[in-house]
């Protein structure tokens, strides 16, 4: 068995290693398995030693393409980092501010993992670029109605229904916001379409 101070040194060695290397391995084309890799270190580095204040990564994000962007964030919210997790989110949010797809796309992620503010954030500066991209609308309902405000997000429900009628997902949400809201006649309607149930 291998003395606990011994595996310590050998973590603290691959931290240095890779604190040092850091900006080539970030800025030479981030790939996935880099990303994983450099905060799965990390992450396993704080589990088993509280090492947090020794490698606070920066997350030089400006050159990334959006799926390592996005693989960064993921990582991050599994690794539980929100100091930056936070920043990661701004400087994507910064970086693709006038591609409302790629904004999109950090929405539904962060949606995915239950960071419904900030999916919602993300959501409404995507659709301030595009007010009519459905999937913008569809993650503002969703985010809105998990936060409690099933009235705002009724009007994002529509849009996005309104925008790709043929989505049985977005009938769905809708159903469960006229639901919420009391309106039980074309919530089920649109429940029991959803789930093929005859009338």
């Amino acid at each position: 068995m291998i003395p606990a101070s011994r595996c310590r040194d050998h973590v603290e060695s691959a931290i240095h290693h890779v604190r040092k290397h850091r900006k080539t391995l970030m800025e030479a084309r981030m790939t996935k398995i880099n990303t994983v890799l450099l905060n799965s270190l990390l992450a396993r580095a704080d589990a088993r030693f509280g090492a947090n204040k020794m490698h606070n990564v920066e997350l030089p994000l400006a050159s990334c393409q959006l799926r390592d962007s996005l693989t960064l964030i993921e990582s991050l919210i599994k690794a539980n980092r929100p100091d930056q997790l936070e920043a990661a989110i701004a400087q994507v949010r910064a970086r693709f501010c006038k591609d409302a797809d790629a904004l999109k796309d950090l929405a539904l992620l962060l949606n995915r993992s239950d960071y419904f503010k900030e999916a919602l954030d993300v959501a409404r500066q995507g659709l301030a670029l595009d007010p009519d991209h459905p999937l913008l609308h569809h993650n503002a309902a969703r985010a809105l109605s998990i936060r409690g405000d099933p009235a705002s997000s009724r009007h994002h429900g529509e849009e996005a229904t309104r925008l790709l009628p043929d989505v049985p997902q977005l009938k769905f949400q809708l159903a469960g916001t006229l639901l919420a809201l009391g309106e039980f006649d074309e919530g089920w309607r649109r429940y029991r379409a959803f789930h093929d149930i005859p009338e």
